[in-house]
């Protein structure tokens, strides 16, 4: 087929419905498809100052880049955008929230702060299994809809980490509260993003004062570690902050019986003491359908086995991406075959809890980076 530039034969017309705001690199505005009956935010590239506007472009792109790769209930969605790289501009089309920043909105319905606080771990959860940092958490990249609906937006500092120099602070922004210690070494991280989340949550709750506000909630304790100034101290991951979460929910001890615990056990000990280490860029498989139909297919593969003759085809189930492992280190059939009948019989409570458990273990196995590419974007 002969290679051609493909022209559209006309270009798309929206009634503007109102200004949404101006900021530094630009405005936004509200607009709507006539012919569909569906309302966009468009955010255009337009830097106050020309002396940045070159450099911010590439900022600008790199938005777009990051928000193409998540598709979340909690994180706004990007639909298109218009590109002109020759005058340095271009245009965003995203999802229209209609609502309030976090803190308003929490102020105007306290009820609802535990459900706004989850919601928010489980969309850090989702970018920290891409290896996503937003790096640049603040009360108004935060909207709540009046439904209640948690929308993560403003991915322009946004940043897709494939190696441990990519976790070097890179940017310096307008902090509005303490940085944490990890700033003197220049590191930003999940664990930075972590802390931010948590001061975030502590100006919500207590406003300056040593006392909290008269409303109940429940996850004070969580946020007491994820405000440590030393990230030794704090979470290491959002996967830790959500397995807090869902056991402060429920009785745990309760959900699951002595011997399903066993089964869990025997089965996650074998199968880390099997691998050896995992490059920062490899991502967990989150697929519940997935992961248990791998599972499915590895037992018959090896039913005839006492046990699984290739322990990369079980770490496949868990992992994407470069990994290493003791291919001499076998896992028994038997305990791979308890723990596909607990998948399999579980529900989806139980089965998320099992997701991230495994999760939190593997996040013990030893990171490394075998990238040779230095080359840092900024």
């Amino acid at each position: 087929m002969k290679k051609e530039i493909i022209t559209f034969i006309k270009q798309k017309d929206y009634k503007l419905l109102k200004e949404l705001g101006q900021g530094g690199l630009g405005k936004t505005i509200l607009i709507l498809d006539q012919e569909m009956g569906e309302q966009f935010v468009c955010k255009k590239y337009s830097p106050y100052d020309d002396s940045i506007k070159d450099e911010y472009y590439e900022y600008f792109k790199n938005e777009i880049k990051v928000m193409y790769q998540v598709f979340h209930a909690n994180i706004v969605r990007i639909f298109n955008y218009y590109m002109y790289p020759e005058q340095k501009t271009g245009y965003i089309l995203m999802e229209y929230v209609d609502g309030k920043d976090i803190y308003q909105y929490i102020r105007e319905n306290p009820w609802s702060t535990d459900s706004i606080f989850e919601q928010i771990i489980g969309a850090f959860t989702y970018l920290e299994n891409l290896q996503i940092l937003h790096r640049d958490i603040r009360r108004e990249n935060i909207l709540v809809a009046n439904d209640g609906q948690v929308k993560i937006i403003d991915f322009g500092f946004g940043k897709k980490v494939k190696k441990d120099s990519d976790k070097k602070k890179s940017i310096s922004l307008n902090w509005w509260c303490e940085v944490p210690s990890e700033f003197q070494q220049g590191v930003y991280d999940h664990c930075t993003e972590i802390y931010f989340i948590g001061k975030l949550f502590e100006s919500i709750l207590f406003d300056g004062n040593d006392e909290a506000l008269s409303f109940d909630f429940k996850h004070n304790e969580i946020i007491k570690k994820m405000i440590k100034y030393d990230p030794n101290e704090r979470y290491r991951t959002f996967s830790e902050i959500k397995i807090n979460i869902l056991e402060h929910g429920i009785e745990f001890d309760d959900l699951f019986t002595y011997d399903e615990k066993e089964t869990y056990k025997a089965f996650i000990n074998q199968f880390v003491n099997a691998i050896a280490e995992i490059d920062e860029s490899t991502k967990y498989n989150t697929d519940l359908t997935k992961v248990i139909s791998d599972f499915d297919n590895i037992y018959r593969q090896n039913i005839l086995e006492d046990e699984i003759q290739n322990i990369r085809d079980v770490t496949r189930i868990f992992l994407n991406g470069t990994y290493t492992y003791y291919n001499i280190r076998k896992l028994s059939k038997n305990v791979f075959r308890d723990m596909l009948r607990m998948l399999k019989s579980a529900n989806i409570e139980k089965t998320n809890i099992l997701m991230l458990n495994i999760q939190n273990r593997l996040n013990q196995v030893v990171r490394s980076s075998r990238s040779t590419d230095d080359d840092i974007p900024f």
